[in-house]
């Protein structure tokens, strides 16, 4: 790993390193390809499912709500309990960009309950990061 590109804080440098090291999980080599979040949600344990499929479960008022009034007011929902499997639930604001969509279930990928870097995705490529990050703690 190139440690003269990262930044000078230590909180900087370990952001750095477990991008790096998620970037090198999916597969890419350089700097211009994009990180998908939709491929590395099944990863993280999350099911995204589109809000046309959760649709038919809501009133009409809520609908007119989320879709309406409130389009700005929410960005993604994540379901509180798990699915049988262990899955989380997921579903992004179908008014909003795709940019703004990834960065949305970027968020859900890279952050478990409480804040705390997913388990699942970490225990899969800690060995790409393992000694590099150790140099920074």
């Amino acid at each position: 790993m190139d440690t003269e590109n990262l930044p000078p804080t230590q909180k900087g440098r370990q952001y750095e390193i477990r991008a790096l090291g998620l970037r090198d999980f999916a597969g890419l080599r350089r700097d211009d390809e994009p990180l998908n979040p939709f491929e590395l949600a099944r990863y993280a344990k999350l099911l995204v499912v589109s809000f046309e499929q959760i649709e038919p479960f809501l009133s009409e008022e809520t609908k007119a709500h989320l879709l309406g009034e409130g389009r700005d007011k929410w960005s993604g929902g994540a379901c509180s309990q798990t699915l049988h499997d262990g899955r989380k639930l997921i579903v992004l604001n179908p008014t909003h960009g795709e940019n703004r969509q990834n960065a949305t279930l970027m968020e859900e990928v890279r952050v478990g309950p409480g804040g705390q870097f997913q388990a699942g995705l970490a225990a899969v490529f800690s060995q790409s990061i393992g000694r590099e990050a150790q140099l920074f703690r």
